[in-house]
């Protein structure tokens, strides 16, 4: 494949010389770099030295000279010119992975370099002898940036880079031909510097080209790069050898400041690449850290026969400065809006990469993303910060980066700002947020030890922003420190005293911002909530019917840990404006309603918060927040103190600092010395319960404990006229139950047994229950003088009877309407017939009894009239009968129940039968004036519609 080249004159006296290369069986015409002789004295002299056996091709023109008797007689500034072929073919390179033709590439040849020999005295027309030469006075060269003048030595070296080599170089080469069995070594020419030590220093002086004919590397831009760098450092060849089959040699670039290429690394054989190396330097977001992309091209071998060797290109990216501090040149507010103080980064070196040029609508000069050239995919960063404890924090990002000529400037419109306000930008997010993965990390310097900062994190978002006011592009380039400083937009993070394991967002607030630990940020705030939390310590726990803490944090900081926003250090502090509305007390009172405004021992406002203690012990961080304000009264919930009314609240939080277990809390509550009224809110209550203390501890570990002392319970109305009749008796131990449901409380009244000659009182207790919902459901009150099942007793002779009363209120937001129960029941015997024998008793009993129940509005009446028979005989046989008539009354329904029912029961040693008849039922419908009559006879099923067995047994139990 010949490629049509533009082309230039060398002028000579014969002419001019076209050099034509033949690579891998394509070819291409190249003509000679066009010199222009300086003004020749008469007679000029030009000559071609030429040698078969090792290739040695050398045209020489001499200036300011005459050749005689074959000696070179020079004048003033007189130079010998020598001119080589083509010292370098600029082949096309190729993909890592893109397919190559099979016996050709695409190439293109460079033009002639020439070697400046400055002549002085007389010397022999030789090229051995002109070599000679430079032993001592070294060849001609510039340090000058420009197109060369012809006096001067230039390599084309790679093609469309012209290279000058110092003045003073020395060159050298073979006077004859070395031959090695049947081989022939090619003539070269060696340049070295004027020591005998070190490496050829080279000027680049000009980029023949603004584009290439090939892709490849250097290309046209890389090559204008380097001759930009001459300003900082020349080249450096610590191999160069020119040769009639072309160079052979390593050219060494490092140029640390430079805007983009900061090191180049190139390896010619024969003028053919073998290795191409290209750094282009910059920095990464969002912290700064000095990178390169690094373009490698080298040649590739194949064992296939007639296939091209082609240059593999493959792009990496390498971290040139691995860990960046958090303040540097030109950082804001003292580095206060990082958590971190260090951060390294690495990356994978060995994974290959390709760019993808920034666009805000244009493309931003020197801005980049990198993708995986594999996958596709971001390639991620990986870095590992340092936080405010001196704990490793690992994460990654995707990289993005700004080339060093970019990175420093500091103008609003500059590359680095347009690319600053694209990566800020929400559509950039995925690329600013990084996974935490639940570590801990402490957010600001502790002033209480290590951990008091930290936070279990979820995900760190952050942005990046402009330098300090007042930096200028020198301030940033003598640091080598980009214009664009990280900071953290908001984190998502837990804290097990703040919602359990709630997530939620942070940032940094103002104060802490502006000053950090300072004495101006008055209550060393650090962290500000996105959205006020609020912690309900107890949730859906029994606790809560006890002691339902709610709890309101608008900031964390170092003061009290957790708490709400102070504007300055004269606000009042207030315990009751950090609880939620759901903080209750038994009976779901709020405790806003009754707990006092703190004015404990001198506080100092909006700072101290009382009974803050955090210590650390090794791996654990234990925080304990405790209060203990007065209670207030609070008529109208039912809630009233005495001047020892008092509360106290402590809620204990124990975490890791490294997170290897889980977090405890323990929240115990205790009101001491306070008395609830029920019904609450009611004009006359109906019983009153003075309460020594009541405590509720829950422990994450441990469950719940729930205590409590009840000193009395004083009634009201008809029951307290019913309790001074009783006075000076004693209370049973009151009972305390705790179930999912709700909270029980029973206490019991029990007087001793009276008797008054033939009259004898027994059985009088009193109980009082008490039922705090901790579910959706009513709460009750209920009071019984005696009990169905236990009535109290009283017998005067052959007479007696039972009695029993009670009452079942229920209250709070979930009472239904019409499910107060009023009870009432009363039994009366008289002994008819008492036969008392030797060997043979018995007794003939009439009995009459009647029960009374109001639920709501709805009236259940019960009557019984009995006979009861009992004959013993010896104690060996007991026969008894009894024949009973009912009638029972449902206002419900209005209906009227009436039946009779006989009993009997036959007890001897060997056993005996026993049963029941129903002698008849009937059932009158009283409802809308009218009325029906259903009699039955034997056993009728209605008796299963009126009484359950429950109902059946208890009552047999009381009266039969």
């Amino acid at each position: 494949m010949a490629l049509e080249i533009s082309r230039r004159r060398f002028v000579t006296g014969a002419g001019a010389v076209t050099v034509v290369m033949v690579v891998d069986g394509s070819s291409v015409a190249r003509a000679a770099r066009s010199i222009v002789p300086m003004p020749l004295p008469s007679p000029g002299f030009q000559t071609r030295i030429l040698r078969a056996a090792d290739q040695l091709d050398v045209h020489v023109a001499l200036y300011n000279a005459t050749v005689s008797s074959g000696l070179i007689n020079p004048s003033a500034n007189a130079v010998a010119v020598l001119t080589f072929g083509p010292q370098h073919v600029a082949e096309q390179h190729f993909a890592a992975n893109a397919s190559v033709a099979a016996q050709t590439a695409t190439h293109a040849a460079a033009g002639e370099s020439t070697v400046v020999i400055p002549l002085s005295t007389l010397v022999g027309l030789s090229l051995t002898d002109l070599l000679n030469i430079t032993e001592t006075t070294g060849i001609v060269g510039t340090s000058t940036v420009g197109a060369p003048p012809d006096d001067v030595s230039v390599l084309e070296l790679p093609m469309g880079l012209l290279l000058s080599p110092a003045t003073g170089t020395r060159m050298r080469g073979t006077s004859s031909t070395r031959t090695f069995g049947d081989v022939t070594e090619v003539w070269t020419a060696r340049l070295e510097p004027a020591v005998a030590a070190g490496a050829a220093d080279l000027t680049a002086v000009q980029n023949l080209h603004a584009s290439d004919p090939v892709s490849r590397r250097p290309d046209a831009t890389d090559r204008a790069n380097l001759v930009s760098n001459m300003a900082i450092a020349p080249l450096t060849a610590p191999r160069l050898w020119l040769s009639s089959s072309g160079a052979m040699g390593r050219l060494v670039g490092t140029w640390d400041s430079a805007p983009s290429l900061t090191k180049y690394r190139h390896t010619v054989q024969t003028g053919r690449d073998v290795e191409v190396e290209v750094y282009d330097t910059g920095y990464l977001f969002p912290f700064g850290h000095r990178a390169s992309i690094v373009t490698i091209a080298e040649r590739e071998f194949s064992a296939a026969a007639n296939t091209v060797a082609p240059m593999r290109t493959r792009t990496f990216l390498m971290i040139d400065e691995p860990r960046v501090e958090s303040t540097r040149t030109g950082t804001s507010f003292s580095g206060h809006l990082l958590p971190f103080t260090a951060v390294r980064a690495t990356v994978d070196e060995n994974d290959e990469i390709s760019t993808v040029a920034v666009n805000d609508g244009t493309v931003i000069p020197g801005a980049f993303t990198i993708n995986r050239t594999a996958s596709g995919a971001p390639l991620r960063v990986q870095y590992r910060g340092t936080d405010h404890d001196g704990d490793p924090i690992t994460f990654e990002l995707p990289a993005t980066f700004i080339s060093q000529g970019e990175a420093f400037k500091v103008g609003a419109n500059d590359p680095i700002a347009r690319l600053r306000t694209w990566y800020n930008a929400t559509a950039q997010k995925t690329r600013r947020e990084a996974e935490m993965k639940g570590q801990m990390i402490a957010y600001a310097p502790p002033l209480n030890g290590i951990g008091t900062t930290s936070k279990q994190s979820f995900t760190v978002e952050f942005t990046v922003a402009a330098p300090l006011g007042g930096t200028t592009e020198l301030d940033m380039e003598g640091d080598l420190s980009p214009a664009a400083f990280p900071t953290m937009a908001k984190a998502r993070v837990s804290d097990p005293g703040v919602g359990g394991r709630a997530r939620f967002n942070v940032t940094y607030p103002d104060r802490y911002r502006d000053h950090g630990n300072t004495a101006t940020n008055f209550d060393k705030v650090y962290l500000q909530l996105g959205t006020t939390q609020v912690s309900s310590i107890g949730g859906d726990t029994p606790v809560r019917g006890v002691a339902n803490l709610e709890l309101k944090t608008e900031v964390f900081n170092q003061t009290s840990g957790a708490g709400l926003a102070r504007d300055n250090a004269n606000e009042t502090w207030d315990p009751t404006e950090a609880l939620g509305t759901a903080s209750e007390i038994i009976g779901g009172i709020s405790l806003q309603d009754v707990l006092d405004v703190f004015s404990g021992p001198n506080p100092v406002p909006g700072v101290d918060i009382p009974g803050l203690t955090t210590t650390v012990d090794g791996n654990t961080i234990t925080t304990v927040y405790s209060f203990s304000p007065a209670l207030k009264e609070n008529e109208s919930v039912g809630f009233f103190t005495t001047a020892d009314s008092r509360a106290e609240i402590a809620i204990t939080n124990v975490v890791s600092i490294d997170g290897s277990t889980d977090p405890e809390q323990s929240v115990e509550a205790c009101l001491y010395d306070f008395t609830l009224s029920f019904l609450p809110g009611a004009a006359n209550p109906v019983v009153d319960v003075h309460f020594v203390k009541a405590c509720a501890l829950l422990s994450t570990s441990s469950g719940l404990d729930v205590t409590s002392e009840v000193d009395e319970v004083t009634l009201h109305g008809a029951l307290g006229y019913m309790a001074d009749l009783f006075g000076g008796a004693g209370f049973r131990e009151p009972s305390i139950d705790v179930s999912d449901a709700g909270i029980e409380l029973g206490v019991g009244l029990k007087l001793p047994n009276v008797s008054i000659g033939v009259l004898t009182v027994k059985g009088i207790v009193i109980d009082f229950g008490l039922f705090i919902p901790l579910q959706p459901l009513p709460g009750w009150l209920q009071i019984d003088l005696g009990r169905k099942p236990e009535p109290l007793v009283l017998s005067v002779m052959s007479f007696g009877g039972t009695f029993y009363a009670g009452i079942l209120v229920h209250y709070g937001p979930h009472r239904v309407p019409g499910t107060d129960v009023i009870k009432v029941g009363i039994s009366i015997y008289w002994e008819i017939i008492k036969i008392d024998m030797i060997i043979a008793k018995a007794t003939v009993t009439l009995r009459v009894a009647a029960d009374f129940e109001l639920v709501g509005e709805d009236v259940v009446f019960s009557g019984r009239v009995s006979i009861e028979g009992l004959i013993s005989f010896g104690g060996f046989i007991d026969v008894s009968l009894t024949a009973q008539l009912s009638l029972t009354y449902r206002s419900a329904s209005e209906t009227l129940a009436l039946k009779g029912t006989l009993f009997w029961d036959v007890d001897t040693p060997i056993g005996g039968p026993d049963g029941k008849v129903q002698l008849g039922s009937t059932t009158i419908e009283i409802g809308n004036g009218s009325s029906s009559r259903r009699t039955r006879v034997g056993g009728d099923p209605s008796f299963g519609a009126l009484y359950s067995a429950d109902t059946w047994s208890e009552y047999c139990a009381a009266f039969a």
